[in-house]
């Protein structure tokens, strides 16, 4: 399954949110063992904070004030080394203690977000903004949540906010035309790009995103622009994908196939770039598939979408396709449907129209609007009007 979208679905992973915060540290007698902790954690030195929080969260008169920035520290500190449960359960102790602090029910949301449980980082960041309403890093943080769970919406009127509070920021525009597009509003997609790009010209996933865009609008030689844009600062190989797709939709099927096989000397065992060359080729008469089955020697035909390849060389009937298609995870189930959507229409596109129709047809209408086999579907539903 390939998508547009520069964002990676661990949106977080490997961050926390680097903001401390210490309370009261001069109301009560001092603790060696607490200061030498608070010390260790703003040195970045985890361990050692973890080592002598845990000494002075045993210390029986710790005030508890203290206790409970104890245990917030050890908390960042377990998150900064990556236990995130051990994380949430400090963080949980220190709220308990303290529940007026948004930044400790943001570094919480962070420690569940890293967990996988995404709504109660949501529920986290919300609880933060009543602390703080006017941080449009907590909106941002909160929209980034919202785009992991596909609440394009919701997402959308997160980074409005942040918008309105820091409008100078690139980022936020970026993020906001990723969600617009989702959404079908690929204009607006293109117009919070553009101001992201106009923000900051380096910011080359905005010229991604916006290529992607301009294709839902039929705009192929912008997207073609913006594609080899990003590609001349940045050597990306999905970027080379989609430059091969979109000289695909211009029926310019010379370079298209130039690109794909360009593609398959970088990365030889790559099923998606196999697949695509062939279509390219196929655009230029050639219906023998000869040069699929050279280019089909370094993919694993029984490992995803080694099948569909083996059903175009004719090594697969459609029936054992299908029902190879029909096991997996979920995740696996819907992008193979998609998949299968897609390429068996393009196999069935010359000679049996009707059947290509209505398997692009599925694909437009069940598969996720960021596929590139979605994409295309429509593509070629709306010329075989």
């Amino acid at each position: 399954m390939l998508q547009y979208s520069a964002m990676k679905r661990s949106l977080l992973a490997g961050l926390c949110l680097l903001v401390l915060a210490f309370a009261g540290t001069g109301r009560a007698v001092a603790s060696s063992n607490f200061d030498a902790g608070i010390a260790a954690s703003r040195n970045h030195a985890w361990d050692a904070a973890i080592t002598i929080l845990t000494i002075a969260l045993g210390e029986p008169d710790l005030p508890a004030h203290r206790r409970a920035t104890a245990y917030y520290e050890r908390g960042f500190a377990y998150c900064e080394t990556a236990q995130y449960n051990k994380a949430v359960a400090d963080l949980t102790l220190a709220i308990r203690l303290e529940s007026g602090h948004a930044d400790w029910w943001r570094e919480r949301a962070m420690a569940y977000a890293q967990e996988g449980l995404t709504d109660q980082a949501i529920a986290d960041e919300t609880e933060a903004m009543k602390f703080r309403r006017n941080d449009p890093a907590l909106y941002s943080e909160r929209a980034l949540l919202d785009l992991d769970r596909s609440r394009w919406q919701d997402a959308i009127a997160d980074l409005s906010a942040a918008i309105a509070l820091a409008p100078g920021n690139a980022n936020l525009y970026f993020l906001r035309g990723h969600a617009f597009r989702l959404v079908g509003e690929s204009a607006r997609a293109v117009e919070d790009e553009s101001r992201a790009l106009d923000l900051d010209s380096r910011l080359v996933d905005a010229r991604e995103e916006r290529a992607a865009a301009y294709e839902d609008q039929g705009q192929y030689s912008r997207a073609l622009d913006d594609f080899k844009a990003k590609l001349a600062r940045q050597d990306d190989i999905q970027v080379r994908f989609h430059i091969g797709i979109a000289e695909w939709y211009l029926g310019r099927y010379s370079d298209s196939a130039a690109a794909f096989a360009d593609l398959l000397r970088r990365n030889p065992g790559d099923g998606n770039t196999v697949l695509w060359f062939a279509l390219a080729k196929t655009g230029l008469g050639d219906r023998s598939f000869d040069e699929l089955a050279q280019s089909a020697r370094g993919v694993d035909l029984d490992r995803w979408p080694g099948p569909i390849i083996a059903l175009y060389l004719e090594k697969l009937p459609l029936r054992r396709l299908l029902a190879i298609a029909s096991t997996g995870t979920p995740q696996a189930l819907a992008q193979q449907r998609c998949d299968v959507d897609f390429y068996v229409g393009e196999w069935e596109l010359r000679a049996n129209p009707a059947t290509a129709k209505s398997l692009f047809r599925n694909a437009v209408s069940a598969c996720p609007a960021d596929l590139v086999v979605r994409r295309t579907a429509a593509f070629e539903l709306a010329r075989m009007h």
